[in-house]
Protein backbone atom coordinates (compact mmCIF):
# COMPACT_ATOMS: atom_id res chain seq x y z
CA UNK A 1 0.00 0.00 0.00
CA UNK A 2 2.85 2.42 0.86
CA UNK A 3 4.47 1.93 -2.55
CA UNK A 4 1.16 2.57 -4.31
CA UNK A 5 0.65 5.85 -2.46
CA UNK A 6 4.14 7.07 -3.44
CA UNK A 7 3.49 6.09 -7.04
CA UNK A 8 0.29 8.09 -7.07
CA UNK A 9 2.06 11.07 -5.55
CA UNK A 10 4.65 10.90 -8.32
CA UNK A 11 2.00 11.38 -11.01
CA UNK A 12 -0.20 13.74 -9.03
CA UNK A 13 1.25 16.76 -10.77
CA UNK A 14 -0.37 15.77 -14.07
CA UNK A 15 -3.51 13.98 -12.90
CA UNK A 16 -6.53 14.79 -10.80
CA UNK A 17 -9.14 12.81 -8.88
CA UNK A 18 -12.80 13.34 -8.16
CA UNK A 19 -13.84 13.52 -4.52
CA UNK A 20 -16.15 10.51 -3.97
CA UNK A 21 -15.16 9.33 -0.51
CA UNK A 22 -18.18 7.18 0.33
CA UNK A 23 -18.18 3.39 0.51
CA UNK A 24 -21.88 2.73 -0.11
CA UNK A 25 -23.18 6.00 -1.60
CA UNK A 26 -22.40 7.10 -5.15
CA UNK A 27 -22.90 10.76 -6.12
CA UNK A 28 -22.79 11.84 -9.73
CA UNK A 29 -19.37 13.48 -10.32
CA UNK A 30 -19.22 17.27 -10.26
CA UNK A 31 -18.73 19.40 -13.38
CA UNK A 32 -15.06 18.40 -13.71
CA UNK A 33 -15.67 15.03 -15.34
CA UNK A 34 -12.56 12.93 -15.90
CA UNK A 35 -11.42 9.32 -15.99
CA UNK A 36 -10.48 8.19 -12.48
CA UNK A 37 -8.88 5.04 -11.08
CA UNK A 38 -9.31 4.12 -7.42
CA UNK A 39 -7.60 1.51 -5.28
CA UNK A 40 -9.08 0.59 -1.91
CA UNK A 41 -8.09 -1.88 0.77
CA UNK A 42 -9.65 -2.71 4.10
CA UNK A 43 -10.74 -5.13 6.76
CA UNK A 44 -14.21 -6.29 7.75
CA UNK A 45 -16.11 -8.62 10.03
CA UNK A 46 -16.89 -11.17 7.32
CA UNK A 47 -14.32 -10.21 4.67
CA UNK A 48 -10.65 -9.67 5.45
CA UNK A 49 -7.78 -8.25 3.40
CA UNK A 50 -10.21 -6.66 0.94
CA UNK A 51 -8.76 -5.33 -2.32
CA UNK A 52 -10.78 -3.15 -4.71
CA UNK A 53 -9.90 -1.55 -8.04
CA UNK A 54 -12.40 0.77 -9.74
CA UNK A 55 -12.19 2.63 -13.06
CA UNK A 56 -14.63 5.44 -13.93
CA UNK A 57 -14.71 6.76 -17.51
CA UNK A 58 -16.99 9.67 -18.52
CA UNK A 59 -18.86 9.59 -21.81
CA UNK A 60 -19.74 13.20 -22.59
CA UNK A 61 -21.00 15.23 -19.64
CA UNK A 62 -23.93 13.10 -18.48
CA UNK A 63 -22.79 9.45 -18.53
CA UNK A 64 -20.09 7.68 -16.53
CA UNK A 65 -19.06 4.07 -17.18
CA UNK A 66 -17.77 2.24 -14.09
CA UNK A 67 -15.85 -1.04 -13.84
CA UNK A 68 -15.04 -2.58 -10.44
CA UNK A 69 -13.17 -5.71 -9.39
CA UNK A 70 -12.68 -6.95 -5.84
CA UNK A 71 -10.97 -9.86 -4.11
CA UNK A 72 -11.03 -10.76 -0.42
CA UNK A 73 -10.52 -13.62 1.97
CA UNK A 74 -13.89 -14.59 3.40
CA UNK A 75 -13.48 -15.51 7.07
CA UNK A 76 -16.95 -17.00 7.34
CA UNK A 77 -16.39 -19.71 4.71
CA UNK A 78 -12.58 -19.75 4.85
CA UNK A 79 -12.14 -19.12 1.13
CA UNK A 80 -11.23 -16.45 -1.40
CA UNK A 81 -14.08 -14.28 -2.59
CA UNK A 82 -14.08 -12.32 -5.85
CA UNK A 83 -16.48 -10.41 -8.07
CA UNK A 84 -16.46 -8.02 -11.03
CA UNK A 85 -19.01 -5.34 -11.87
CA UNK A 86 -19.78 -3.16 -14.89
CA UNK A 87 -22.40 -0.41 -14.79
CA UNK A 88 -23.26 3.00 -16.18
CA UNK A 89 -24.65 6.09 -14.43
CA UNK A 90 -26.63 8.70 -16.39
CA UNK A 91 -27.33 12.21 -15.10
CA UNK A 92 -30.96 12.56 -16.20
CA UNK A 93 -32.12 15.71 -14.37
CA UNK A 94 -30.17 18.77 -13.14
CA UNK A 95 -31.76 21.47 -11.03
CA UNK A 96 -30.31 24.16 -8.72
CA UNK A 97 -26.96 22.39 -8.56
CA UNK A 98 -28.49 18.96 -7.82
CA UNK A 99 -28.01 15.83 -9.95
CA UNK A 100 -30.71 13.16 -10.23
CA UNK A 101 -29.01 10.16 -11.80
CA UNK A 102 -29.91 6.54 -12.56
CA UNK A 103 -27.50 3.63 -12.63
CA UNK A 104 -27.81 0.13 -14.11
CA UNK A 105 -25.32 -2.68 -14.26
CA UNK A 106 -24.44 -6.32 -13.75
CA UNK A 107 -22.15 -8.15 -11.30
CA UNK A 108 -20.54 -11.55 -11.72
CA UNK A 109 -19.58 -13.48 -8.57
CA UNK A 110 -16.79 -15.97 -7.99
CA UNK A 111 -19.28 -18.85 -7.74
CA UNK A 112 -20.73 -18.17 -11.20
CA UNK A 113 -23.80 -16.30 -9.99
CA UNK A 114 -24.82 -13.03 -11.63
CA UNK A 115 -26.88 -10.07 -10.43
CA UNK A 116 -28.67 -7.18 -12.10
CA UNK A 117 -28.14 -3.87 -10.29
CA UNK A 118 -30.17 -0.66 -10.24
CA UNK A 119 -29.68 2.64 -8.45
CA UNK A 120 -31.23 6.10 -8.18
CA UNK A 121 -28.86 8.81 -6.92
CA UNK A 122 -29.60 12.37 -5.77
CA UNK A 123 -26.49 14.46 -5.08
CA UNK A 124 -24.92 17.88 -5.02
CA UNK A 125 -21.24 18.78 -4.89
CA UNK A 126 -19.91 22.30 -4.24
CA UNK A 127 -16.49 23.75 -3.42
CA UNK A 128 -17.13 23.19 0.29
CA UNK A 129 -19.41 20.17 0.68
CA UNK A 130 -20.88 17.03 -0.90
CA UNK A 131 -24.21 15.41 -0.07
CA UNK A 132 -25.73 12.32 -1.72
CA UNK A 133 -28.53 9.81 -1.23
CA UNK A 134 -28.95 6.47 -3.02
CA UNK A 135 -31.68 3.85 -3.34
CA UNK A 136 -30.42 0.50 -4.67
CA UNK A 137 -31.88 -2.85 -5.68
CA UNK A 138 -30.05 -6.07 -6.56
CA UNK A 139 -31.67 -9.06 -8.29
CA UNK A 140 -29.79 -12.35 -8.70
CA UNK A 141 -30.77 -14.01 -11.99
CA UNK A 142 -28.35 -16.92 -12.19
CA UNK A 143 -26.37 -19.06 -9.79
CA UNK A 144 -26.89 -21.88 -7.30
CA UNK A 145 -30.44 -22.48 -6.15
CA UNK A 146 -29.41 -24.29 -2.98
CA UNK A 147 -26.54 -24.40 -0.51
CA UNK A 148 -25.42 -27.20 1.79
CA UNK A 149 -25.08 -26.37 5.48
CA UNK A 150 -24.31 -28.36 8.60
CA UNK A 151 -26.73 -28.65 11.48
CA UNK A 152 -25.66 -28.72 15.12
CA UNK A 153 -24.98 -32.45 14.99
CA UNK A 154 -23.07 -32.22 11.72
CA UNK A 155 -25.80 -33.54 9.44
CA UNK A 156 -25.68 -31.79 6.03
CA UNK A 157 -28.93 -30.27 4.79
CA UNK A 158 -29.89 -28.15 1.79
CA UNK A 159 -31.32 -24.67 2.11
CA UNK A 160 -33.23 -22.88 -0.67
CA UNK A 161 -31.51 -19.62 -1.66
CA UNK A 162 -34.35 -18.24 -3.79
CA UNK A 163 -35.96 -16.08 -1.04
CA UNK A 164 -32.72 -14.07 -0.80
CA UNK A 165 -32.31 -13.24 -4.48
CA UNK A 166 -33.78 -9.71 -4.26
CA UNK A 167 -32.29 -7.15 -1.88
CA UNK A 168 -32.84 -3.44 -1.26
CA UNK A 169 -30.50 -0.75 0.07
CA UNK A 170 -30.63 2.91 0.96
CA UNK A 171 -27.73 5.18 1.89
CA UNK A 172 -26.98 8.82 2.71
CA UNK A 173 -23.56 10.48 2.89
CA UNK A 174 -22.28 14.01 3.43
CA UNK A 175 -18.88 15.67 3.79
CA UNK A 176 -17.82 19.27 4.43
CA UNK A 177 -14.43 20.90 3.89
CA UNK A 178 -12.88 21.79 7.26
CA UNK A 179 -9.46 22.81 5.89
CA UNK A 180 -7.96 23.50 2.48
CA UNK A 181 -7.08 19.83 1.97
CA UNK A 182 -9.37 18.04 4.45
CA UNK A 183 -13.05 17.09 4.30
CA UNK A 184 -14.90 15.30 7.10
CA UNK A 185 -18.33 13.74 7.13
CA UNK A 186 -20.54 10.76 7.85
CA UNK A 187 -22.27 7.99 5.90
CA UNK A 188 -25.20 5.75 6.80
CA UNK A 189 -26.70 2.73 5.08
CA UNK A 190 -29.65 0.37 5.63
CA UNK A 191 -30.16 -2.97 3.88
CA UNK A 192 -32.99 -5.49 3.79
CA UNK A 193 -34.32 -8.30 1.64
CA UNK A 194 -31.69 -10.93 2.40
CA UNK A 195 -31.52 -13.14 5.45
CA UNK A 196 -31.01 -10.15 7.74
CA UNK A 197 -31.69 -6.43 8.01
CA UNK A 198 -28.64 -4.28 8.63
CA UNK A 199 -27.73 -0.68 9.47
CA UNK A 200 -24.33 0.99 9.09
CA UNK A 201 -23.20 4.42 10.33
CA UNK A 202 -19.62 5.64 10.25
CA UNK A 203 -17.29 8.62 9.78
CA UNK A 204 -15.61 9.63 6.51
CA UNK A 205 -12.39 11.60 6.03
CA UNK A 206 -10.97 12.73 2.68
CA UNK A 207 -7.53 14.31 2.19
CA UNK A 208 -6.13 16.06 -0.89
CA UNK A 209 -2.60 14.74 -1.38
CA UNK A 210 0.25 17.14 -2.24
CA UNK A 211 -0.51 19.04 -5.41
CA UNK A 212 -4.24 18.58 -4.93
CA UNK A 213 -4.43 16.06 -7.76
CA UNK A 214 -4.88 12.79 -5.86
CA UNK A 215 -6.99 11.97 -2.82
CA UNK A 216 -6.75 9.70 0.19
CA UNK A 217 -10.06 8.54 1.71
CA UNK A 218 -10.49 6.83 5.10
CA UNK A 219 -13.79 5.42 6.36
CA UNK A 220 -15.27 2.77 8.59
CA UNK A 221 -17.69 1.99 11.34
CA UNK A 222 -20.01 -0.64 12.80
CA UNK A 223 -22.66 -2.78 11.14
CA UNK A 224 -25.66 -3.58 13.31
CA UNK A 225 -27.83 -6.58 12.47
CA UNK A 226 -31.26 -6.05 14.00
CA UNK A 227 -33.61 -8.52 12.29
CA UNK A 228 -33.46 -11.91 10.61
CA UNK A 229 -30.70 -14.50 10.80
CA UNK A 230 -27.65 -12.53 11.94
CA UNK A 231 -25.50 -15.67 12.22
CA UNK A 232 -25.24 -16.22 8.47
CA UNK A 233 -24.07 -13.81 5.79
CA UNK A 234 -26.43 -13.52 2.79
CA UNK A 235 -25.38 -15.21 -0.42
CA UNK A 236 -26.30 -12.33 -2.70
CA UNK A 237 -25.46 -9.25 -0.66
CA UNK A 238 -24.64 -6.25 -2.83
CA UNK A 239 -24.37 -2.97 -0.97
CA UNK A 240 -23.63 0.19 -2.89
CA UNK A 241 -20.49 0.13 -5.00
CA UNK A 242 -18.98 -3.05 -3.56
CA UNK A 243 -19.88 -6.46 -2.20
CA UNK A 244 -20.08 -6.35 1.60
CA UNK A 245 -21.72 -9.24 3.48
CA UNK A 246 -23.56 -8.24 6.64
CA UNK A 247 -22.07 -9.22 10.03
CA UNK A 248 -21.85 -12.87 10.99
CA UNK A 249 -22.94 -11.75 14.46
CA UNK A 250 -25.17 -9.03 15.90
CA UNK A 251 -22.42 -6.44 15.48
CA UNK A 252 -19.75 -6.24 12.79
CA UNK A 253 -17.46 -3.61 11.33
CA UNK A 254 -15.68 -2.36 8.22
CA UNK A 255 -12.57 -0.15 7.87
CA UNK A 256 -11.26 1.07 4.52
CA UNK A 257 -8.45 3.13 3.03
CA UNK A 258 -8.59 4.31 -0.58
CA UNK A 259 -6.50 6.35 -3.02
CA UNK A 260 -7.94 7.96 -6.16
CA UNK A 261 -6.05 9.51 -9.09
CA UNK A 262 -7.18 11.00 -12.39
CA UNK A 263 -5.95 9.72 -15.75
Amino acid sequence: MKHLVWALLAVSGVAGAQSQPFDFTLPFPDAKLQATVRYSTGEGDALGAQQFVALNVPIGTRVVLMATSNVAYQHFHGSLYAAAQLDAMADVVRFSGWHLAVDAGVRRHYDGSALALGRVSLSQTTATWTVAANVDVAQAFSGPEFETVNQIFGQPVQRDLSPYRTQYFGSVGATAKVASAVSLGVESMAASGGRAATVFVGPVASFALPGGRARLDVSGGPFLCFAGNCDLAPDYTVIGRYDMPVPVRQVGYTVRLGVSVGL
